[in-house]
């Protein structure tokens, strides 16, 4: 099991991926059992919560296609010299 300074000593491209994915996955499990109890809540019916539920998850697809398409900013760029890839 990988120790606190083990992970801080990864490079910061890797860190920063490892954290979003992280945040990502928290957020994405939490949601779904909470939707429900929240809309239950505030008096949405059944349906209404279901369509929120997969409304939530359509909305989810479509960010990380768009994501994957349009990369705001490159983190990790190939170094050709750390690689051995030197002609």
């Amino acid at each position: 099991m990988a120790t606190l300074r083990g992970v801080l000593e990864l490079r910061r491209p890797l860190l920063v991926f490892a954290v979003i994915a992280f945040v990502a996955a928290i957020g994405i499990s939490i949601m779904p059992p909470l939707l429900p109890l929240c809309g239950l809540s505030l008096g949405a019916s059944s349906v209404l919560v279901g369509r929120m539920t997969s409304g939530f998850a359509i909305a989810n697809s479509v960010a990380q296609l768009v994501a994957l398409r349009h990369p705001a900013v490159r983190l990790a760029t190939p170094d050709p010299r750390r690689d051995g890839h030197v002609r």
